[in-house]
């Protein structure tokens, strides 16, 4: 997990946004409860205009962690990329 994690943060530092999504992925496999992990997903899956996914992972974020400090915020960014996946259609 830290050689995952540091190349994580090399690949953003660059904006390698493919190959963090590979890094995140492979971090999931070996720790697929990681809360933080996959608030990362679900902001990288954001960005990358994968609302779905996106919502998905920020779903099993608030899962994990109702109580996180971020959590308001989380559920603000659900309602509004619901939204935007329901446009896609």
């Amino acid at each position: 997990m830290r050689i995952l994690r540091n190349l994580k943060a090399i690949y953003a530092q660059q904006q390698a946004w493919d190959k963090v999504l590979i890094a995140l992925n492979r971090m999931l496999l070996i720790a697929p409860d990681s809360a933080a992990e996959l608030r990362d997903r679900g902001e990288l899956h954001e960005r990358l205009e994968c609302f779905r996914a996106a919502l998905e992972d920020f779903r099993q974020y608030l899962r994990l962690q109702p109580r996180a400090s971020d959590a308001f915020d989380i559920r603000r960014r659900l309602v509004e990329l619901d939204a935007r996946a329901a446009r896609l259609n």
